[in-house]
């Protein structure tokens, strides 16, 4: 793990995620396991660390490849591994494998163990957006980003987003966090901290809309594959 202090500045200093994911590689490659395990018999879905659900999958997935321990999980989901950013780097440059059609998998088959219906963040929308052409307007864009957005009856004015913003775009006045938005990186450190569910991910209708018919084509390609 990185240490909270110094992920609030990569957060700071690397906002795209595309930078982020390189920094984090880059990590890996200096400081690479052994063998990795990853206990995936009880997953959480949803808008975790705080607010995300429990999930039964019933696996436990091992290798001396991280890499490819990471494209399994992600395609037990119904993700493609490779557009996982460090899963992409990583397997680009050779620190593991990430293309799951050069991974020997022993034991279960994935597709016997798939869940077709995992709830993913709302981030994936982010994922799509990246995606678009980088000529397209400004307004458009907009439209496919989210925003931490405060519920109010839910906030106890803890501080514990002010504290973890790495912009310090979050005060908390009359025990309320509030968010200037001219500030916010939209990096959701907030929200994955509040235990309160306080902090949501908010989307636009048209960004709601693209994730909704994200998810019914992940579920259809893993009900297909």
């Amino acid at each position: 793990n990185i240490p909270s202090g110094l992920r609030q500045r990569f957060h700071a200093e690397y906002m795209r995620s595309e930078d982020f994911s390189q920094v984090l590689t880059d990590i890996f490659s200096a400081i690479r396991p052994q063998l990795t395990i990853m206990d995936g018999i009880i997953a959480m879905e949803g808008e975790g660390p705080a607010a995300g659900s429990l999930r039964r999958l019933g696996v436990i997935l091992t290798s001396q490849d991280t890499v490819a321990v990471d494209a399994v999980a992600t395609k037990i989901i119904g993700l493609n591994p490779m557009d996982i950013h460090t899963t992409r780097y990583s397997d680009e440059r050779g620190l593991g494998v990430g293309n799951l059609q050069n991974i020997e998998v022993i034991g279960e088959r994935i597709d016997d163990v798939m869940v077709a219906d995992f709830k993913l963040p709302a981030g994936v929308v982010h994922t799509l957006a990246r995606r678009m052409p980088r000529g397209l307007p400004r307004f458009i864009l907009r439209q496919l980003s989210i925003k931490p957005s405060v519920i109010e009856h839910r906030c106890s004015g803890c501080s514990e987003c002010e504290k973890i913003c790495p912009v310090g775009a979050i005060s908390v006045s009359g025990e309320m966090a509030k968010i200037d938005y001219g500030i916010c990186i939209q990096c959701m450190c907030c929200h994955e901290v509040c235990r309160f569910n306080a902090i949501v991910p908010k989307q636009s209708i048209v960004g709601s809309t693209i994730q909704f018919l994200a998810n019914i084509l992940r579920k259809l390609r893993a009900t297909a594959g």
